[in-house]
């Protein structure tokens, strides 16, 4: 057996995997016994759950995280015998010894007073004990237990991302080679309509070459051009329906790769029903949640992404969102405050909401505030309220007039703000003062294929995600405003920014004549902004490749593709 955590990497994120994964269905069932105590199949389950655990830990080293698994397992053992009842405390308990377990799996067994925390599950067990007597009139409940339904396991196999990783890219070679089948089909059919307009030709130079030959070889000639042009006709159907069989196939396969690298959100919410009911406990208030949407399904890489942003956003929530139990008896609200998680599809995108039913975002105070950091201009009026909120991105702003741990609303947003948008992502505030406030994640559903709307600049092609794409338009010169020095459009009687893209990425920048410049308009939230390019190309779905972490380094770029032509 191991005395010290195994450090084979495939193996330690098997690991990781499976302990993630026993956590996860420990914390399910864990608040399954809350709404039914005496049900014998959730302990059942738990205590397998456990013991794997403890098995598994033992096995790869981990001796600090055995040794809570142990105590816990020891507790869960002495509930399923009846010696002692469950109660808010075992509950807690348990919840604080997976955490612990969690944080060890993170640091390769380290970073948790160990002996603490079996310490306080033994005091739990000691204290449960003495108030056994209590256990023979609850048994008598027993035949009034809801009936739990063990989940359906299915047959399952572990693949490394880095391989599915693979599988996806190769995939994208494929469909870059796919598109360049396309492109050959179409130079067949310009090939076999230039055929048969030179026939029409060749008739009438038959018709002239006939009155001068006698010995019928044009005959001879015509029948080698038929042939010749049937060959090529029947070719070109026969190359453009494998195609077409390809294109079905390669749809099937992208499809599936996809799917493979794609998880439910559960995975992120299954942490939330646990950190929410600490977090009340923390700050002293009565919060439930509500949770839809959770088989939505995200990519791998953006599920590992988005769960800090998240759980920032809903400590906020919980903090500075809902108000205490007096401040809602007061204003006539239920005792407990609800926090709703909310997941669902549209488009190409994902959506994440979180909304709470506190008390809102003061858009005064965010606008006083924001003047008094710097923000904004005193003397501006015009934004909205949408505006206003969304100075809570802002680096270094709170509304808290003493920044602590737990400052108010703004605090540490800005930081989810730019990890949501190296996702890919867009973030977005709706709230109503007094009502509660909404936040809403848009995402990518994978970051390996995207829609992208291609353009030029000085002959070299660039892509902007489709989903970000509000309208292309072309103006005139003269339409170009200026209001305080910056340049500015009107599009559908509103005024947006322009932005030259030359000048940002440091090329050479044109001189506008009188010709046409076009711009694409880009939305972010309530935000829209324009610049300008040379040509667009049009829309495609594209593969993006990692840029490496120098190149990442450059302002405004974020990937890399391989188009068709191999540019």
């Amino acid at each position: 057996m191991c005395t010290e955590p195994i450090k084979d990497k495939k193996l330690l994120n098997i690991f990781r995997n499976e302990t993630n994964e026993h956590i996860l269905n420990m914390t399910k069932r864990l608040l399954s016994l809350k709404d039914d105590p005496w049900n014998k199949e959730i302990i059942d389950d738990l205590c397998r759950e456990v013991h794997t655990l403890k098995g598994s830990s033992k096995m790869m080293g981990f001796s600090n995280m055995s040794d809570i698994s142990h105590k816990i397992e020891d507790l869960l053992e002495m509930l399923k015998e009846g010696k002692i009842n469950f109660s808010s405390s075992l509950k807690d308990v348990i919840f604080e010894g997976l955490e612990s377990v969690w944080v060890l799996i993170e640091k390769n067994d380290e970073g948790v007073d160990v002996k603490a925390i079996c310490n306080k599950i033994e005091e739990v067990k000691n204290t449960l004990e003495e108030k056994v007597h209590e256990i023979k009139d609850r048994r008598k409940k027993e035949d009034r237990r809801k009936p739990y339904a063990m989940p359906e396991i299915s047959d399952t196999v572990r693949v490394s991302v880095s391989k599915l990783d693979d599988l996806i890219n190769l995939t994208g070679e494929i469909e870059i080679n796919r598109v360049r089948f396309e492109e050959g089909e179409k130079k067949f059919s310009r090939i076999s309509k230039m055929i048969d307009g030179k026939l029409e030709t060749w008739a009438e130079i038959k018709e002239t070459f006939e009155k001068y030959d006698t010995s019928k070889k044009w005959a001879v000639y015509e029948n080698i051009s038929k042939q010749i042009d049937k060959n090529i006709v029947n070719f070109a159907q026969n190359y453009s329906n494998d195609v077409v069989q390809m294109s079905a196939y390669l749809c099937e396969l992208h499809s599936l790769s996809m799917e493979l690298r794609m998880l439910p959100v559960s995975i992120v919410f299954g942490i939330f029903p646990y950190a929410i009911q600490q977090l009340a406990m923390e700050y002293g208030k009565e919060v439930k949640l509500e949770i839809s949407g959770e088989m939505t399904k995200l990519d791998k890489k953006i599920i590992d992404g988005i769960r800090d942003p998240l759980l920032h956003i809903v400590r906020n929530a919980v903090a500075h969102g809902i108000e205490s139990i007096r401040q809602r008896l007061e204003l006539k609200k239920p005792q407990e405050g609800k926090i709703s998680l909310n997941a669902y599809q549209h488009g190409g995108s994902v959506y994440i909401e979180v909304i709470d039913d506190g008390r809102g975002i003061n858009p005064g105070r965010i606008k006083e505030k924001a003047v008094e950091l710097g923000f904004l201009n005193k003397e501006a009026e015009d934004l909205s309220e949408e505006e206003i909120n969304f100075f809570i991105f802002k680096p270094g702003f709170s509304t808290a007039d003493n920044v602590s741990g737990i400052s108010g609303r703004g605090v540490g947003m800005d930081v989810v703000k730019r990890n949501i948008e190296r996702l890919g992502g867009l973030i977005k505030v709706e709230s109503s003062k007094g009502k509660g406030t909404k936040i809403i994640l848009q995402l990518p559903i994978t970051l390996i294929i995207s829609n992208a709307l291609l353009f030029t600049l000085n002959n070299q092609i660039f892509a902007v995600p489709s989903s970000l794409i509000e309208a292309t338009v072309e103006i005139a010169p003269y339409e170009i405003k200026e209001i305080k020095n910056k340049k500015v459009i009107v599009a559908d009687k509103k005024v947006i920014p322009l932005f030259e893209l030359k000048e940002i990425l440091q090329m050479k920048k044109d001189t506008f004549s009188g010709e046409k410049i076009r711009v694409a308009v880009i939305r972010y939230g309530e935000q829209k902004i324009a610049f300008i390019v040379d040509e667009f190309i049009g829309c495609r779905e594209i593969v993006i490749k990692d840029i490496g972490d120098y190149l990442k380094k450059i302002r405004c770029l974020s990937g890399a593709t391989i188009l068709p032509g191999g540019e």
